[in-house]
C-alpha cells in the first residue's frame, strides 16, 4: 500500500477567490450561470486546490483509511461542491464576515464536503477492501458512518486526551495505550473519561457504548 505525503499547511494566497465571493455576496454579479464561473474559478485556484488536498488527507488519516483514497476523495469533493454551487451560487456566504473569516468559512465548507464525499466513496468499496485498513470498519457502512462522526468530534480534543482517544479508536487495549504513551492504565481510563465528557454533547445520538 502506497503512502502519500500529506501537506500540512497551505502557503498559497486566497485573496483572488475571496474577492470573488465578496462580490457575489454583495450582489454585484448574480446570474443563472454564476455558479459555473465560480466553480471554474475554484478549481483553477491554487489555494482552493491545496486546501481540498490538505483536508482530504486529514479526513482519510483521522478515519484510519488507506492514503490511496485521497486523490479520489479530492475529485469527489470538487464534484460535490459543484452540486452545492448550482443550488446556492454564493454558498450562503455573509459578505460582511468574509474579509476576516473567509479561510475559516471556506475551510468548514470543504471539510463537510470531504466527510459527505467520503461516505459516498466508501459505499463503492466492499467492507473488506484493502482501502479500509482499520479493523473496526470491517462491519459495514453503519460502522463507517459512526467512525466518520467520531473522527469529526475527536477534532475537538487536544494534547494527551487526543492521543489516548485516537489510539483507543484504533482498537488498542488500555495496556497497549499505556505502554505506547508511557503512562499507567489508570491514567488511560481517566483520560478516556475526560474525552467522553468532551465528546458526549457531540455524539449524543450514539448512546453510552464504550470504545
Amino acid at each position: 500500500m502506497s503512502t502519500k505525503r500529506q501537506p500540512r499547511r497551505n502557503a498559497e494566497s486566497c485573496e483572488s477567490i475571496k474577492a470573488h465571493f465578496i462580490s457575489i455576496g454583495n450582489g454585484s454579479c448574480r446570474q443563472p450561470w454564476q455558479w459555473i464561473e465560480t466553480w471554474e474559478r475554484l478549481i483553477d485556484d491554487s489555494w482552493f486546490r491545496t486546501e481540498v488536498e490538505i483536508c482530504s488527507h486529514r479526513v482519510v488519516e483521522h478515519c484510519y483509511l488507506s492514503p490511496d483514497l485521497c486523490d479520489d476523495l479530492s475529485q469527489e469533493v470538487i464534484l460535490l461542491l459543484a452540486a452545492k454551487l448550482s443550488s446556492a451560487p454564493d454558498l450562503d456566504c455573509d459578505p460582511e464576515l468574509l474579509p476576516e473569516k473567509f479561510e475559516a468559512w471556506m475551510g468548514t465548507i470543504i471539510y463537510h464536503c470531504c466527510v459527505d464525499a467520503l461516505r459516498h466513496l466508501l459505499e463503492l468499496y466492499p467492507p473488506h477492501s484493502a482501502i479500509i485498513d482499520c479493523p473496526a470498519l470491517a462491519n459495514g457502512s453503519e460502522s463507517i458512518d459512526i467512525r466518520l462522526d467520531v473522527a469529526a468530534a475527536a477534532g475537538h480534543l487536544a494534547g494527551r486526551v487526543r492521543e489516548v482517544t485516537v489510539l483507543r479508536l484504533k482498537d488498542r487495549t488500555y495496556g497497549e495505550i499505556a505502554e505506547a504513551l508511557s503512562i499507567t492504565e489508570r491514567m488511560v481510563r481517566y483520560t478516556l473519561e475526560e474525552a467522553k465528557a468532551i465528546l458526549a454533547p457531540l455524539l449524543c445520538g450514539y448512546g453510552d457504548e464504550e470504545r
